[in-house]
């Protein structure tokens, strides 16, 4: 008996990694507020813990963007953007885009920015500039993350290339 009840205890307790944040899912259902780093605990059996990645990543890509510029040009890049969970919304990202599926809502979301900011440049300013648009992406695309759960570090643009220059 006394075994049972040991055995009880140690299940019952999970540690939190550093740089990691516990979603706890109690029969299905997301619990909102996020388990911390350290000494957490859980119900065996009813609840178990899924823990998230909340540490920044790089992810880079090459967007080919038809018409983008407000002079209608295309354009050719590399965009690198660190992100990361923002660790109180690990829980809010889990039941929106799951664990590993970031690039469904990043992606999309880079690609809005882009187009925003080339849409204010005429193809030759665009290129010119890749700091400042840098700058602005990362601005635009942090306002239509952070809704998502997600902060944007950084953004950096390379090899912009616009069709007709």
């Amino acid at each position: 008996m006394i075994i049972i009840l040991i055995a009880g205890v140690f299940a019952s307790v999970v540690q939190g990694k550093p740089g990691y944040r516990g979603v706890l899912v109690s029969g299905g259902k997301v619990s909102p507020k996020a388990l911390g780093e350290g000494t957490n605990f859980r119900i065996p059996v009813f609840q178990r813990v899924i823990w998230m990645n909340v540490q920044p990543k790089i992810v880079e890509m090459t967007l080919l963007l038809p018409a983008a510029t407000s002079d209608l040009h295309e354009i050719k890049m590399k965009i690198r953007v660190t992100h990361n969970i923002i660790p109180d919304k690990a829980p809010q990202v889990y039941q929106k885009v799951g664990r590993n599926n970031l690039s469904s809502v990043l992606y999309p979301g880079v690609t809005e920015a882009v187009m925003a900011v080339a849409s204010g440049y005429i193809a030759e300013e665009f290129a010119a500039n890749p700091k400042k648009v840098s700058s602005e992406i990362k601005e635009k695309l942090d306002s239509l993350m952070r809704g998502q759960g997600i902060a944007i570090g950084g953004v950096s643009v390379s090899n912009i290339q616009v069709s007709g220059s």
